[in-house]
């Protein structure tokens, strides 16, 4: 009864977690159109949401990069150590180059900050859409 007892706060703290899954609706919101006619590469740092949300044509995965795992021009994908990023120069250089035609980051990591300040500033790309998920703010910018 004792053991029963200590487990109970712990058995509704889970469920309580599994009832308030994060709303990904915005951001699959912003997602969306820009990945319908989007040609080439894209980066998506929320990768695994696009993916299960999204059908193709704009959830062809099979094209995407994330923070953490950088499709190259060749074909060859690198992949940052779990749970870390990539490093922030050869996605900064396909960006410079309009490899990506579309960008999705979350501006919590250093990486993603790298990227957005170039963003902002390259004429190539549209001012970004928003959307959110979880506590998260994620920006989506198109290759005009």
């Amino acid at each position: 009864a004792g053991i029963a007892a200590g487990l109970a706060p712990l058995g509704l703290a889970q469920a309580i977690t599994m009832a308030s899954w994060a709303n990904s609706s915005s951001l699959i919101t912003a997602l969306r159109p820009a990945l319908r006619h989007a040609p080439g590469n894209v980066l998506i740092d929320a990768h695994s949401i696009a993916e299960y949300y999204l059908p193709p044509p704009g959830g062809q995965w099979q094209r995407w990069s994330s923070t953490a795992s950088l499709i190259l021009p060749s074909g060859r994908t690198v992949n940052a150590p779990i749970g870390a990023e990539g490093n922030p120069r050869p996605y900064l250089r396909l960006v410079k180059s309009g490899y990506f035609s579309v960008i999705e980051l979350n501006s919590q990591s250093p990486l993603a900050q790298t990227l957005e300040n170039y963003l902002n500033k390259d004429a190539r790309y549209r001012p970004p859409t928003s959307g959110s998920y979880g506590t998260g703010t994620f920006y989506v910018w198109q290759r005009r």
